[in-house]
């Protein structure tokens, strides 16, 4: 994966200054659609859902949908500040922080799923399935565009996409064991004669 890794930073080092757009598209895609505007998004849904809750909110009621991209985003920080994997030397644009995993990609694969799994259920089957490869197709434009910009390696967005997955099983089976079971209705059971 290493040798993988040089020779596509290499080959994004070398073209992308040789192209007067290179740059500028695959920064303003990488800082559109980066972990900033999904937080925000995250953040403004999970508002209106609690004002919709009219003054009753709890924090048991929050989806996890939200928390999963807002808490979320200390999940490749705590990472990288383990593994301190430095940046590709040729970055086209300044950037902080180290490499591995890649947070762009974390947060892109986050909020892709949160938004199929949100969005998708008030879909038809159609709708579903285009609204899912619309997803995808976000995923992969983030990941090659931090690739492309020679700030992340393949690898970076491969384990970021990879944690971003890990983060939501690991949300959603936490969600499950909190969720309440079935309730029996009061009066529901049968009398014995």
């Amino acid at each position: 994966m290493l040798q993988t890794d040089a020779a596509v930073a290499a080959w994004a080092a070398a073209t992308g200054p040789q192209l007067v757009w290179w740059t500028p598209l695959w920064w303003v895609l990488s800082m559109v659609l980066g972990p900033w505007a999904w937080r925000l998004l995250a953040a403004a849904w999970g508002l209106w859902w609690l004002l919709r809750e009219r003054g009753r909110p709890s924090w048991v009621g929050v989806p996890w949908l939200v928390v999963a991209v807002l808490a979320g985003g200390l999940v490749p920080l705590a990472v990288k500040a383990v593994v301190q994997r430095p940046r590709p030397l040729a970055a086209l644009v300044p950037v902080t922080q180290t490499s591995y995993p890649s947070g762009h990609a974390f947060a892109i694969t986050v909020a892709a799923v949160v938004a199929v799994l949100a969005l998708g259920a008030h879909l038809h089957r159609r709708g579903r399935i285009l609204f899912g490869l619309l997803a995808a197709v976000l995923v992969v434009l983030v990941c090659l565009a931090r690739v492309l910009l020679v700030v992340d390696n393949v690898s970076d967005v491969l384990a970021g996409c990879a944690l971003g997955l890990v983060w939501l099983g690991l949300l959603r089976g936490l969600s499950l064991c909190w969720a309440p079971g079935p309730r029996a209705a009061v009066g529901s059971g049968t009398r014995r004669r």
